[in-house]
């Protein structure tokens, strides 16, 4: 089964909404945030700095974000993996605009 769930951006969250994705981050173990096309953002990247200890990030090439420890050559990693189902996230987060990773994209149709 396949859940697409897209949650309207607001500056700022209620409680209910921040137990509510609590609950959900805390209930995926296996989580992936991939990063498209953005500006550069030092705020986000020290964010995900923090969360790359038990999350796997991937900022495609025109991302502009630089996360220690995450994936920045995804098409060399995922090139032959695409297909390997222990990547697959039991959550995945996007954000900014488009991916221009073929490998990526083929990776997100598939999972």
């Amino acid at each position: 089964m396949r859940v697409i769930k897209q949650i309207k951006t607001e500056k700022t969250l209620n409680t209910e909404k921040w137990k509510e994705l609590i609950e959900i981050w805390n209930a995926n173990p296996k989580r992936m945030i991939a990063i498209g096309q953005s500006q550069k953002n030092k705020d986000l990247e020290n964010a995900l700095d923090i969360l790359a200890d038990d999350t796997v990030i991937i900022s495609d090439i025109i991302s502009n974000i630089a996360v220690a420890g995450g994936i920045t050559a995804q098409d060399v990693f995922l090139g032959s993996q695409l297909d390997n189902n222990d990547l697959k996230p039991d959550l995945l987060i996007t954000c900014g605009a488009s991916f221009i990773s073929k490998n990526i994209k083929l990776f997100f149709r598939k999972n």
